[in-house]
């Protein structure tokens, strides 16, 4: 099985979506609604769904997003809210 990491490089006609999670740490509480949350995961792809807590803002010390990127672009890693 081959793991994921930055280098990996995916043909073009393999593979043009990835999924996967992402997470906003400390996220401010006037920012913590699924409203806001997935146009914030929008800035980096596709969101999909959120987990559990994230959704049910059962734990506030981050939020995460499981979202589809582009295979063939660089990995965003940061957004600024």
């Amino acid at each position: 099985m081959l793991r994921w990491s930055e280098s990996l490089e995916f043909e073009r006609d393999l593979l043009s979506f990835v999924p996967i999670w992402i997470w906003f740490p400390s996220l401010p509480l006037k920012l913590w609604s699924k409203n806001i949350i997935s146009r914030s995961a929008s800035l980096i792809g596709n969101p999909l769904f959120m987990d559990k807590a994230t959704a049910a803002e059962v734990r506030i010390a981050y939020a995460r997003c499981f979202v589809e990127i582009r295979a063939d672009k660089e990995l965003q890693k940061k957004v600024s809210l």
